[in-house]
């Protein structure tokens, strides 16, 4: 079966409770993101803070604090987008 999904992953850090993620462009030419087709962000904390948010956009991503937090943390991420040209498949057969 295919599941027509690409994923990427790394680690980030807040600065002042702000952080900005860029994709890789090598991830962004086998993706498609757009309004019908986001991307999914996944973020995990690696030190005390208020919490995360994620704003999406179409090449990279905003990982904010919660309550104007000012934490300098490390956070892990993983982004899956739906694989160029298989937008609308999903779990078909392999031939």
């Amino acid at each position: 079966m295919s599941t027509n999904f690409f994923e990427d992953f790394g680690i980030g850090k807040l600065k002042n409770g702000k952080a900005h993620i860029e994709l890789d462009k090598d991830f962004l030419k086998i993706v498609t993101i757009d309004d019908e087709h986001p991307m999914l962000v996944f973020v995990q904390p690696y030190g005390p803070c208020n919490g995360l948010y994620v704003v999406r956009g179409k090449t990279g991503f905003d990982v904010i604090e919660l309550n104007n937090g000012k934490s300098n943390i490390e956070f892990g991420w993983r982004v899956i987008a739906k694989r160029k040209g298989f937008e609308d498949k999903r779990l078909e057969l392999a031939k």
